[in-house]
């Protein structure tokens, strides 16, 4: 085992330098919402102290192709009747969660005891499903025509999970401000949220990520109301951001570098039945090892090997 007294793997003591005093909640300007997404990062510094940040205030969006005859002017009306139809499918799902289960024997039914589960209580309702939308000149990759961009509609939400909803009831048709009846074409609507963000702001895996300074807070914090905004890791450094102080940086000059990740490998050894790939949930596990490498430091590893007696299950190797 690693002895926590080894100075090598004891992680050193995290400063905090730049952290300001007095910053806006963390929530999007504009935005009366309860519910907001926010993307986590997990990492180190550079000196391996372990970090992890909580970017907010990046809304999720997808795209529409125009219909005939769409005029700039129509953009507010069409957000008005897309966000009376989600929030009409908003409220039918928290109906449908709501809605007891029903017993494959009904005429046998037991009467309900005197202490019952509380009702599922329904998610708070979103007030405002669509927040913007707004005409853009793009052009679909399939039939692409350089040069010849087409008229789109930007539609940002205030929940990555409303993109779906969107989307469908957009296929399904929704009345225009005309009057008439129109099924779209939608684009980018099946994006994960974090896909997205990465995308929009250039991230890629493994790069170097920085916090503009005096523009993050480091948890736990005291929100305006009040409430103590506590960590939600073991990390030794929880900072929250505005998604544009999230700088990302390519992998050129002092960036280049690798952080000083450490790396947990773990594998079991079974003795394995005659001509069969072998299983640890039949077969008896022989051998247990972890191997901890730091990524920075070729060489300095550590690695433990257990080795089961008696040939038990798994189960009972790791439960002992």
């Amino acid at each position: 085992m690693v002895r926590a007294a080894d100075p090598f793997w004891r992680r050193r003591p995290c400063a905090l330098s730049q952290v300001a005093a007095v910053l806006p909640e963390f929530s999007t300007p504009g935005v009366k919402e309860e519910r907001a997404a926010a993307v986590r990062f997990y990492g180190v510094t550079k000196a391996g102290n372990s970090v992890m940040v909580h970017v907010h205030g990046f809304m999720p969006y997808f795209y529409v192709r125009a219909w005939p005859g769409f005029k700039p002017e129509d953009c507010e009306p069409f957000r008005e009747r897309l966000n009376g139809r989600l929030r009409g499918a908003s409220k039918d799902q928290a109906r449908r969660r709501a809605r007891p289960a029903r017993s494959p024997t009904p005429m046998h039914r037991l009467p309900a005891p005197a202490q019952s589960h509380p009702a599922i209580q329904p998610r708070a309702q979103v007030n405002q499903p669509v927040l913007q939308v707004r005409p853009v000149q793009k052009q679909s990759v399939m039939h692409y025509n350089f040069g010849q961009q087409g008229m789109f509609l930007r539609i940002v939400t205030s929940l990555p999970s409303l993109n779906t909803t969107a989307k469908r009831v957009l296929e399904q048709g929704l009345q225009l401000p005309s009057g008439a009846s129109h099924s779209f074409e939608t684009f980018e609507s099946n994006w994960a949220y974090v896909m997205r963000f990465m995308v929009d702001r250039d991230i890629v895996g493994m790069n170097w990520l920085s916090l503009t300074p005096g523009k993050w807070k480091a948890r736990p914090w005291h929100s305006s109301r009040g409430q103590m905004v506590n960590k939600a890791s073991l990390a030794q450094l929880e900072a929250d951001v505005f998604f544009p102080d999230l700088v990302s940086h390519a992998p050129e000059g002092d960036w280049l570098g690798m952080a000083p990740m450490r790396i947990l490998s773990f594998d079991i050894e079974c003795a394995g039945r005659p001509g069969i790939f072998p299983d640890a949930t039949q077969d008896p596990v022989i051998q247990i090892a972890n191997h901890v490498c730091l990524q920075v430091q070729a060489g300095r590893t550590h690695l433990n090997r257990h080795l089961v007696s008696g040939l038990i299950p798994f189960e009972r190797s790791i439960s002992q």
